[in-house]
């Protein structure tokens, strides 16, 4: 499926030199992007939900605080990559065709 994004010049620049900074397409860059907030949701969704037989004891409230921990460092990594987008000015177009 084919979308068109419209993005202001700065952050269509910002964009296409992280992707080329990574060395793969806009597309894929975007791509990334959606995929790792919508890995993160379910993750959250997914919290408490299983039942794992542990040989010790186990504390709910450490496990969150540590998931927590790590989802806010991604959340701070998201965060940075698009301070990065948007301190990068260009005229550059994006066509997510």
């Amino acid at each position: 499926m084919a979308r068109v994004v419209h993005l202001p010049d700065d952050v269509a620049a910002a964009v296409a030199a992280q992707a080329d900074e990574r060395g793969i397409t806009v597309d894929e860059f975007v791509c990334e992007l959606v995929e790792r907030a919508s890995r993160r949701r379910a993750l959250e969704a997914f919290i408490g939900g299983a039942d794992v037989p542990l040989r010790e004891m186990f504390d709910i409230r450490r496990a969150r605080e540590q998931l927590a921990d790590e989802l806010l460092g991604e959340h701070q990594a998201i965060s940075d990559d698009f301070a990065r987008l948007q301190a990068q000015p260009s005229d550059y177009s994006l066509d997510l065709d």
